[in-house]
């Protein structure tokens, strides 16, 4: 009978333990994908500014030249 409650009980702890490194391994995962979603947010935002501030510029190009 002590044979089997220890083989429970080992059991038991080994799963405990791999859902405990399961666990940490996708709060790992998601603070990097936040990290990552943060650095490509702001990448967009300065590559919109870009865009926006090139459109500006042409369009002041073209007003200059016609008129």
């Amino acid at each position: 009978m002590k044979t089997k409650r220890q083989a429970f009980i080992r059991n038991t702890l080994v799963a405990l333990t791999a859902s405990a490194v399961l666990l940490i391994g996708i709060i790992s995962s998601t603070l990097y994908l936040v990290y990552e979603t943060q650095s490509y947010s702001e990448q967009l935002v300065k590559s919109r500014l870009v865009r926006s501030t090139a459109a500006d510029l042409l369009l002041k190009l073209r007003q200059a030249e016609s008129g």
